[in-house]
């Protein structure tokens, strides 16, 4: 593949810059089946610079933590194994990223507003994050704020941000409950262009509102399509993240209970709040009983998962 191919090149050639720019890629491509592989190259390469150089570099451990924490946050599901790595050396994006994936997302907003009012930084990813931020726990968004963002000329910021705010017009028309087809058309292309550039993480997340809205639409046989695309993607690149939220779709789309019962228990012992509110929502829905619900539904109040709370409605075709 181009990609691993300019990698090896730069890790050859001890391009640190080019090495870190790639790994930043490989994240936002999703590529977790290759993170053991990239860490060992690049702990092999340090090795082998000079001794300033090396400094420089283990100064600057944002890279290096970020693959870590991805990797026992996203393909692990092992978020004790992140924690050396969000406290107490971790900078408020690691902290931000951390309760994300965990789904705390009051805790997640209060790390990004940190980091926004200590660096003064205005960018893409602090503002579209702020928008679905209020959008989970129920604000007011127009869609104009999302379309105006502006995004990167640099080709790999612009393929993951065009994917990005497809995510955040698909939550606004999730919550509004419908979509025109020429909007939904315009995520489909993203999804699509996601894929074809092997973003895979960065699509799943898309993914994630896309299979929703396809069934909004009664598309149910583009959402099955897309959900077995995005099983096989999840298992492929390791990415257990993705692979247990959209197994969830599947036994929601199959009415399949007892199992979503027995992950309701696993993530909440696990503290993956997003894929317990799912889960719990899901099986109320389909005859789990009404206490699945009310937990489903304090938790979704607790920390801001308004979005998660319609998916489960829009897989299984009923009302909370």
């Amino acid at each position: 593949m181009r990609f691993l191919e300019e990698l090896d090149r730069a890790f050859k050639k001890g391009d640190v810059d080019a090495v870190v720019a790639l790994g930043v890629r490989l994240l936002h491509m999703g590529w977790y089946s290759k993170l053991d592989w990239f860490l060992e190259r690049f702990n092999e390469m340090l090795r082998y610079l000079p001794p300033e150089e090396r400094r420089r570099v283990q100064e600057n451990e944002l890279i290096l933590n970020l693959m870590h924490l991805v990797m026992h946050l996203v393909r692990d599901m092992e978020p004790e194994r992140a924690l050396p790595y969000v406290r107490p050396k971790g900078s408020m994006i690691e902290r931000r990223i951390y309760y994300e994936y965990l789904g705390n997302h009051p805790r997640a907003y209060h790390y990004l507003l940190r980091y926004e009012r200590e660096t003064k930084i205005k960018s893409f990813w602090l503002e579209i994050r702020k928008i679905y931020m209020r959008m989970y726990r129920g604000g007011r968004v127009s869609l104009r704020e999302i379309e105006r963002l502006e995004t990167s000329e640099d080709e790999v910021e612009f393929v993951a941000q065009i994917i990005t705010r497809g995510y955040a017009v698909g939550i606004y028309h999730i919550l509004k409950g419908e979509i025109d087809g020429d909007t939904f058309g315009e995520i489909k292309r993203a999804v699509m262009y996601g894929l074809s550039e092997n973003y895979d993480h960065t699509t799943s997340r898309l993914l994630q509102v896309f299979i929703p809205l396809s069934l909004m639409r009664g598309e149910e046989r583009v959402a099955r399509t897309y959900l077995n695309a995005a099983i096989s993607t999840a298992q492929t690149e390791q990415n257990r993240y993705m692979y247990e939220w959209f197994g969830m779709y599947d036994l929601a789309l199959r009415g399949d209970v007892e199992p979503l019962r027995e992950r309701a228990r696993l993530y909440e012992e696990k503290g993956y709040i997003g894929h317990e509110v799912l889960a719990r929502a899901v099986s109320g829905l389909i005859g789990g009983g009404r206490e699945e619900l009310e937990r489903a539904k304090a938790l979704s109040d607790k920390y801001w998962h308004r979005h998660v709370l319609r998916y489960a409605e829009v897989l299984t075709g009923r009302n909370l």
